[in-house]
């Protein structure tokens, strides 16, 4: 599963974000593999969006998001904790060139004191 994180606390024009590839998940934990380079490190919280296998109905898409904190990190392995999951609708099941652009849309309107998804 691909997946999109921000480093928290994100801010307006701040790019310190990526995108890599889930190993591992549990119910409370993640390990995944960075695709690119940004220095992560014990420690730092983490915002995350990963595209779910599952349809909801067999037609929606779904993600699931989460916030978390990096545990270890070894290479580009990173292992975090799962806080407070929720899964978000990511639309209707589209062209799968389209795919990997609507799951890994960047994660604007999900922190406090942002504009909503459904304003």
């Amino acid at each position: 599963m691909d997946l999109y994180y921000q480093i928290l606390p994100h801010r307006p024009g701040d790019q310190r974000s990526g995108t890599g590839k889930v190993q591992d998940i549990s119910s409370r934990g993640l390990a995944f593999r960075t695709d690119i380079d940004v220095a992560l490190c014990p420690g730092q919280c983490l915002r995350v969006s990963l595209a779910w296998p599952a349809k909801l109905d067999g037609q929606c898409l779904l993600r699931l998001v989460f916030n978390g904190g990096i545990l270890r990190v070894s290479g580009d392995l990173v292992v975090m904790t799962i806080g407070h999951p929720e899964f978000r609708t990511a639309g209707q099941s589209i062209a799968p060139d389209l795919l990997e652009t609507a799951t890994m849309a960047p994660l604007h309107g999900l922190l406090p004191g942002e504009p909503g998804e459904d304003d």
